[in-house]
């Protein structure tokens, strides 16, 4: 937690700058990285998306992770995409 208990959640291999509304719309990302287990169904569709939306799925996911000691699906690569993007938990 920071200051005005903020929570910052740090990747140094996909930071980004100025990403800011230009007249009320968020810029759309094409760049589709990160961990499956992680990333929100729009990454792993493959999907343009709103970055600000991916990194507070991710929050969701660590969060989910640091209350319940498990992952909501199981972390078969195989299938952790399917799962995701279905809403199916495995």
């Amino acid at each position: 937690m920071a200051f005005q208990n903020n929570i910052k959640v740090i990747d140094f291999g996909f930071a980004r700058a100025d990403m800011y509304p230009v007249d009320g719309q968020f810029e759309r990302s094409e760049t589709y990285c990160g961990s499956y287990a992680y990333a929100s169904p729009e990454i792993l569709m493959g999907i343009p998306y709103i970055p600000q939306a991916a990194d507070v799925w991710s929050l969701g996911v660590i969060l989910y992770v640091m209350v319940s000691c498990s992952y909501r699906w199981t972390l078969e690569l195989g299938s952790i995409r399917f799962r995701i993007v279905s809403g199916r938990p495995g």
